[in-house]
């Protein structure tokens, strides 16, 4: 019998807020409750989108680093980080001397600021992303959107009835690559897709070292089920929302194992992970990721009945297109597509995807960041948004309970609307 429900697949998030957002000591060392390096209360930016980043880790920094690169338009006005550490590279890497906070609720309250970016431990996205909304900020989350299923559809009805734009980090939506596929799949040159394999695997047990006992669940989050979704909405999750969009629907239900069977080391998390998705028109699609071996890290492979279409990160290769060896009445036309020889389709290597030469494979984040920018400006609804963002950790959240209960999980009709 299966007693698990996503609904219920959640914890108790109270205690661990305060924990980050008070701190210990040892957390705090150097960093005032408030510590405003530089007042912009009177200060009110016309032609650019102020930005405040909350989350200074390794992702808070490659955000950063992306407004930095492809940002035009943006200005970073704060950071905030509970760790010195962070907050002093946060600091390092804006154009200029920024508000520096070690409680986000400060942040909040700079009305100067129009938008931030939460790049926090997955626990918190839901709390901070509310607090923004509840202030008019636009807000970029990263994913996964919310730590559960109910949490998602409440933030997902507070994006909806709010003007501020809403887009969640699953930026491989702004990938040259992935929008070329897009239009492979949609336009029918793979032929029906009728199975998608994926995986994204790793050799390492994904912990950071701690020299203080003290700060283990805020370095090593990602172990430990109060703060993290593990490998499915760390990893997977991409790869999830990217079938989502290219498939154009979501999981109808998802069966899943997963275990502690490698790195004994204290961690709630699963060491490994493997779900099964069934989509609309019986189309199943297969997420693993590993641990302990990278070969091929990052792949996804879309069989169809006239060819198969492959993402592989490995060996330089970006996208490369197998035509089915069978000819038949509605042969692959693959002149229209890359410009290739009739004859390059029956070639083992397969045909190279092309992508548009004017964009290039530029970096997804940088263009992710670009189109958050251009959202607020023009008042456009982000590729990633609070509705797809919802659809993906729903279906992340099921595989979790899936796995926890190894019993299958299905869509509810619920999960289709926010919540009043």
């Amino acid at each position: 019998m299966c007693l698990s429900d996503p609904w219920i697949y959640s914890y108790d998030h109270s205690m661990n807020r305060r924990e980050f957002l008070g701190g210990s000591a040892a957390m705090m060392v150097g960093i005032p409750r408030i510590g405003a390096v530089a007042t912009h209360a009177n200060r009110r930016i016309t032609d650019t989108v102020s930005v405040g980043f909350i989350g200074m880790g390794v992702r808070g920094q490659q955000l950063m680093k992306a407004v930095r690169q492809r940002g035009r338009g943006m200005s970073v006005l704060a950071v905030c980080d509970v760790m010195g550490s962070h907050l002093a590279a946060g600091r390092r890497l804006a154009d200029a001397e920024v508000g520096a906070y070690s409680d986000y609720r400060y942040l909040l309250d700079d009305k100067a600021i129009d938008a931030v970016v939460i790049a926090t431990p997955l626990h918190l996205h839901f709390p901070m992303a509310m607090d923004a909304i509840s202030v008019g900020k636009h807000v970029y989350c990263e994913k996964t959107m919310a730590h559960d299923i109910g949490q998602t559809l409440k933030l997902w009805a507070a994006a909806s009835h709010s003007r501020a734009v809403f887009q969640v980090g699953y930026q491989e939506r702004s990938n040259p690559l992935f929008r070329q596929v897009k239009k492979l799949i949609d336009s029918g040159s793979c032929g029906k897709i009728t199975y998608i394999d994926c995986q994204w695997n790793r050799n390492g047990d994904w912990r950071r070292p701690v020299l203080d006992p003290r700060l283990e669940t805020l370095v090593n989050w990602r172990m430990y089920n109060a703060f993290s979704g593990g490998l499915m909405a760390e990893l997977c999750s991409h790869q999830v929302d990217l079938v989502n969009w290219l498939l154009g629907s979501h999981p109808s239900g998802v069966v899943g194992m997963g275990g502690i069977d490698y790195w004994r080391d204290g961690r709630e998390t699963f060491d490994n992970v493997t779900a099964i998705y069934r989509y609309e028109g019986g189309v199943k699609a297969r997420f693993t990721a590993l641990t302990t071996n990278a070969k091929e890290g990052f792949r996804m492979r879309f069989y169809g009945t006239k060819a198969t279409l492959e993402v592989n990160r490995d060996s330089d290769q970006q996208g490369i297109l197998f035509p089915e060896r069978y000819p038949h009445e509605d042969a692959l036309p693959v002149d229209g597509i890359t410009g290739a020889t009739e004859s390059a389709q029956w070639l083992a290597e397969g045909i190279p995807i092309s992508v548009d030469e004017a964009h290039g494979l530029a970096d997804s984040t940088a263009n992710a960041i670009r189109e958050f920018a251009e959202s607020i400006t023009h008042g456009t609804l982000p590729v990633s948004n609070a509705r797809s963002g919802a659809m993906s950790s729903i279906a992340v959240h099921m595989a979790n309970a899936a796995m926890a209960a190894e019993c299958a999980q299905h869509w509810k009709d619920a999960y289709d609307q926010p919540l009043p």
